[in-house]
């Protein structure tokens, strides 16, 4: 298996920049509401972007995908027709409806070709697909994931599918529609800023602090080794943060049961004995309202231990509690004052977040893929973990690429998730169009050696590529259910094994790990209902501390089918043996891979020099003067042909 080179691996959606530019059109669609008109060109007249309006009243709506500009093999033409009757555009690959200038048919005039888009689903293509509405008598020609389905199915406010066109490229510049994150969950407005943060250390009468002011110094805000406040800059892309607010000891002159014997009484204790402490509570309250809120001021309490020993718990409350000029009311976390990163982030993040756990039935589930699963203690613990990626969406801090389930297949590269990953790395998010987007599968990439990391996953349970499950409801509120799956019925409270649908799939089954390599080869995944989704994924090879991961996915119903969008040089002369280098999307994997070179009734096999999933380089056999074609191919399945010239 050859080795991936980092500096080649490219987002398979994004294709080759340069051919792009020097080979492609972008498909633009613009929407007229006085004639309830779509339309979608490749006409650099009709070139747009958001905000852009074109008379009488077109609006642009986006950029579809990349059109070749010139036919090649396994290739159909793209033509535009317009009905002046009832002012529809019509953008069509029907062969019926093939045209030249001045054809016309069915009221329509021909306009113009607007080039050629692939005929079978390549790999890293979206379908092209087209509908109909009657009562606005408007043909819509559309790639987006809002839209597109199975043939038949209707759309607002009354189309119907009824024809895959062909496949584009997608555009690399057009972004994720608002409205497709919205329903996933995305926060359009992160939780940001830096938030105040006071530390309570409580004493009493049968058992002291073990720890001093250097030590929640260190483990809390400290900038030598990784710390809770570092750790929540890490997860957030350095959008959110804790700064100090002061640390207090309040004493109580009982034991520590005795103190807590109600519960209720003493959180409120806690708080108002801080403030005669010393800490000025009343002056976090930003809003000028008379109440201190968590979103003005975080509280964690530091508890020793009763008896010694190692407890390593939290528990975050709601707590109102009043005194001499101050009111404060909210969650407060309450901790073990042994706990170690993990256990003061996952409380901390209760207080963002509310109430919903990821560690199921005996704390087993999610083991070290996620500090909002089990924490750990000091002597077990190997050190902080990322938080999963469902709760990054919901904060707004991780903006992940979207893919319907589609027949095309793709590759792609993950970045670790430490540091944040940089645009076009993040985590994938795939999902089927019949289902919806409240049930998705999550693909990031885990190692704890990451070549940029400050060791804020240090304690991820391995390195690989994690698969995460996630069921919702409308409102955004993961599904609870009784372990294990499949989910099949609804939650009934009395089983006592509640669960909530985040959860990973390892190659070890759900919920545990280790993650997916290159070494499990190919594998399915399943809905959280038991049925398979038809998704086969793939993981290609990784060092422990490479900077990126590669994958692949594809539909089970169809082959990966690789392609081919520029070579270079794409002309030499016979008998020249050059090394060529093929742009496109590939597979992750040389197993069963071939480059092939066509001509004549013949085929040869090149040379397999190098292979990533955005570029292939080969040596060709000494080929004859004449026009060959290239073509890459897994097993028996081919995809597209690329036109190689051989001089004299």
């Amino acid at each position: 298996m050859m080795s991936p080179r980092a500096a080649c691996l490219l987002l398979a959606a994004c294709a080759c920049a340069a051919e792009a530019g020097a080979q492609t059109a972008p498909l633009y669609s613009w929407y007229s509401p006085s004639r309830g008109d779509n339309s979608a060109s490749t006409d650099p007249r009709w070139a747009g972007a958001p905000g852009a309006t074109r008379s009488p009243d077109y609006r642009f709506v986006r950029v579809e995908g990349l059109v070749l500009a010139s036919a090649r093999p396994g290739t159909v033409p793209l033509h535009t027709w317009y009905n002046p009757s009832r002012g529809d555009n019509f953008t069509t690959t029907d062969p019926r409806w093939v045209g030249a200038p001045g054809d016309e048919q069915e009221g329509y005039r021909f306009v113009r070709l607007e080039g050629h888009v692939y005929e079978r689903p390549v790999a890293g293509t979206v379908p092209l697909q087209s509908m109909w509405d009657p009562e606005r008598e408007d043909n819509h020609a559309t790639s987006s994931p809002l839209s597109i389905g199975d043939i038949g199915a209707t759309r607002p406010p009354n189309y119907r599918l009824y024809r895959t066109e062909g496949y584009l490229i997608p555009s690399p510049d057009e972004p994720l529609p608002d409205l497709l994150l919205r329903r996933l969950g995305y926060a359009a407005t992160p939780v940001a800023g830096e938030r105040p943060l006071l530390l309570i250390q409580t004493d009493f009468t049968d058992v002291s602090p073990l720890n001093g002011a250097s030590y929640f110094e260190a483990l809390f805000f400290g900038a030598g080794s990784p710390s809770v406040a570092g750790l929540f800059r890490s997860i957030s892309g350095g959008r959110f943060g804790y700064r100090r607010a002061g640390r207090v000891t309040v004493s109580f002159p009982k034991t520590f049961a005795e103190a807590t014997a109600s519960v209720a009484a003493f959180d409120r204790e806690v708080i108002q004995r801080a403030a005669a402490a010393g800490a000025d509570i009343a002056s976090f309250d930003a809003d000028g309202n008379g109440t201190t809120t968590p979103e003005e001021l975080a509280i964690v309490v530091l508890n020793p231990i009763p008896g010694g020993g190692s407890g390593c718990a939290g528990q975050t409350r709601g707590v109102t509690a009043a005194g001499p000029g101050f009111r404060y009311a909210g969650n407060v976390s309450f901790t073990h004052e042994d706990g170690e990163v993990n256990m003061y982030a996952h409380e901390l993040f209760h207080q963002l977040e509310g109430g919903e756990h990821i560690y199921g039935p005996g704390a087993a589930i999610n083991p070290r893929a996620s500090f909002y699963a089990a924490s750990y203690c000091p002597a077990s613990s190997r050190g902080p973990t990322q938080l999963d990626p469902w709760f990054k969406i919901r904060m707004g801090w991780l903006r992940p690429r979207v893919y319907p389930i589609l027949s095309s297949a793709w590759s792609a590269v993950l970045a670790p998730a430490d540091p944040a990953p940089t645009s076009g790395r993040e985590p994938i998010v795939l999902y089927d169009l019949q289902r919806g987007l409240d049930e998705f599968f999550i693909l990031e990439y885990r190692t704890p050696r990451a070549p940029a990391s400050r060791g804020f996953d240090a304690g991820v349970n391995s390195q690989g590529l994690a698969v995460w499950y996630v069921r919702k409801d409308g409102a955004h509120n993961l599904v609870a259910f009784n372990w294990p799956p499949p989910i099949r019925a609804a939650f009934d409270p009395s089983v006592r094994t509640h669960m909530l649908a985040d959860f990973i799939i390892g190659s070890g089954g759900p919920g545990v790990g280790p993650f997916w390599t290159a070494a499990d080869g190919e594998f399915a995944l399943s809905w959280g209902d038991g049925t398979d989704s038809g998704l086969r994924v793939r993981v290609g090879p990784a060092a422990e501390r490479s900077a990126v991961l590669p994958v692949q996915w594809r539909n089970a119903r169809q082959p990966f089918l690789p392609r081919i969008d520029a070579i270079r040089p794409a002309a030499f002369a016979a008998g020249a043996t050059p090394v060529l280098a093929a742009d496109g999307v590939f597979p992750v994997s040389d197993a069963d891979f071939a480059v092939l070179v066509e001509g004549g009734g013949r085929e040869f096999r090149a040379a397999l020099a190098t292979l990533d999933v955005g570029r292939v380089t080969f040596t060709p056999p000494s080929l004859a003067a004449g026009t060959w074609a290239a073509v890459t191919a897994i097993g028996g399945a081919k995809g597209n042909a690329y036109p190689l010239k051989v001089s004299r």
